[in-house]
């Protein structure tokens, strides 16, 4: 998506509440590579976000690459949460030029009946009508409520409460959502 939404005199730009985030998020300053023309996405054009995932019996090593924070749920203690992760400085998205690269591996141990929620921004980021976004804490809500059903049965509340949510409105980002559940 852009990350100019108006142009105003000379070189001056309002820029979309979501790149103005993502600019936050990763503390940078976007560089616009075309003054005039403003509808473009300064540096951001080609990035990618990521979760690499080793399975080795009941534990996954991750390596998180600028991804939202999974969503973990645990059996024995009923408590779904996001997983928590204390980085001594933030995971690095993928190809984004002048972001210092750093990743580090984390370890999850899944037993029976425990899951993981893998998921893109596209969810938490999606606005209504009104202009409020899904965002986290609806989302742990929803997979929250769900966790005990079967996961298609999951994955479909959860795509009733993103469309119940958006209304009328155009879906303007990418939404995936991925299940993983330990039998």
């Amino acid at each position: 998506s852009a990350a100019v939404a108006h142009m105003g005199a000379g070189h001056d730009r309002t820029l979309t509440e979501g790149f103005k985030r993502f600019m936050l998020h990763y503390d940078f300053e976007a560089d616009f590579c075309n003054g005039a023309a403003g509808w473009e996405k300064g540096n951001v054009e080609n990035y990618i976000t990521g979760i690499l995932i080793q399975t080795i019996k009941n534990k996954l090593n991750l390596v998180i690459a600028g991804h939202p924070a999974p969503i973990v749920f645990n059996s024995k203690t009923n408590k779904t949460s996001y997983f928590d992760v204390d980085y001594e400085e933030k995971p690095s998205i993928i190809g984004m030029k002048g972001i210092p690269i750093y990743y580090k591996v984390e370890n999850i141990e899944l037993n029976s009946d425990d899951e993981i929620v893998l998921y893109t921004d596209g969810i938490t980021d999606l606005q209504n009508e009104d202009g409020k976004t899904f965002g986290k804490k609806r989302l742990l809500e929803v997979i929250a409520a769900n966790v005990k059903e079967p996961v298609e049965q999951q994955i479909a509340a959860l795509k009733e409460e993103i469309d119940n949510f958006k209304g009328s409105l155009s879906q303007t980002d990418d939404i995936t959502i991925v299940i993983l559940k330990r039998k």
